[in-house]
């Protein structure tokens, strides 16, 4: 708990003073934004975002600030009791620079380098869950397993506790994408139907899947397709038609049930299965994209999506190994029972 808090924290400081400047600023390269910006430094927090979205650029820049804070607190779910409070703040200071920041700026920024190449994501599917989901997998190879991994896997302590904390996260689900279209427009009204829509069915797929695999129904099984859902429809949530999110929600939520049978099935310690869930939806989602949105080009699809894998992979790569020779990332035995939050 304590690193999810503290991941909010920090990112919140880290956007200020650098992240939205590195990401929006003006380009250098299509690569990354020039410091020119940060701390807010020669933005004019009176302006409105552009003549198109004619809304506060300080509301832009906050809701920005969420989806920056969100990518690797996202990421510490596949980590979660295995890490130690340093390496997490290593991590989670250091990976927005090496992997969220350039992404972002490739996507979002509007002469970034794949954005200019045709890529697109509506709300970050790319730059969120796509990176967010390969860098957990490479955390979750590179660190140790948990001692208890066996008995632990699968199981959930607190049905209250999670069906509360998911039905959170998928209320929450709606700003993220609704807001995207930054304004009260028939394309926010688009986003919020395709969001719970994808929802719904790959939590419905899920369940199925479920019900086929072990002849029982379980509650936390609409939970996980309905991640996998929202995940998926998020880069294009509002582009897509409903029977467009409908197929989305479903396809998604079948390839995350069948990747995380897999994860288990090869000993991958992922805690809260960030990669089945976050990566692999991402992944489908985003590559699908270009076949019902017309501005999307195929080609810069598929570019945008090795880039994000190859930089997710190799920031994660270089902050682990760096990391663990400095400051050392497994926690002890002890620490691992006794809980992180003691």
């Amino acid at each position: 708990l304590i690193q999810t808090v503290a991941g909010m924290a920090a990112g919140s400081v880290l956007w200020l003073g650098a992240g939205y400047s590195l990401t929006f600023g003006p380009s250098l390269g299509g690569v990354i934004g020039a410091p020119s910006h940060l701390f807010m430094r020669g933005v004019d927090l009176q302006a409105c975002h552009s003549s198109e979205h004619p809304v506060p650029v300080t509301a832009v820049i906050a809701f920005q600030m969420m989806f920056a804070v969100m990518a690797p607190v996202v990421m510490t779910g596949a980590w979660a009791e295995r890490m130690t409070f340093v390496g997490f703040l290593w991590m989670v200071l250091l990976w927005p620079f090496l992997v969220y920041y350039p992404v972002a700026h490739w996507v979002w920024n509007p002469v970034g380098w794949l954005a200019m190449r045709g890529a697109v994501d509506f709300a970050g599917g790319l730059t969120i869950h796509t990176a967010g989901g390969v860098s957990a997998f490479v955390v979750s190879a590179y660190l140790e397993r948990r001692k208890a991994c066996e008995r632990l896997d699968g199981a959930y302590h607190n049905l209250t506790l999670f069906v509360t904390g998911g039905s959170l996260v998928w209320v929450g689900w709606y700003s993220f994408n609704g807001g995207a279209a930054l304004g009260a427009n028939a394309t926010a009204a688009v986003a919020l139907l395709n969001t719970q829509i994808a929802a719904c069915s790959g939590g419905l797929a899920w369940l199925v899947a479920g019900r086929l695999a072990d002849n029982h129904w379980h509650l936390t099984h609409i939970f996980k397709g309905a991640f996998a859902g929202l995940a998926a429809i998020t880069p294009g949530s509002g582009w897509a038609s409903p029977w467009v999110s409908l197929v989305t929600g479903m396809s998604a939520a079948v390839a995350a049930y069948y990747a995380s049978a897999l994860r288990v099935r090869v000993g991958l310690d992922d805690v809260l299965d960030v990669v089945a869930l976050q990566g692999v939806p991402g992944i489908v989602g985003s590559l699908v994209v270009p076949l019902y949105a017309p501005h999307a080009r195929f080609s810069g699809q598929v570019l945008a999506l090795a880039a994000v894998v190859l930089q997710s992979v190799l920031g994660a790569l270089l902050l682990l190994h760096t990391g663990d020779r400095l400051l050392g990332l497994n926690v002890g035995a002890d620490d691992e029972f006794r809980g992180l939050d003691l």
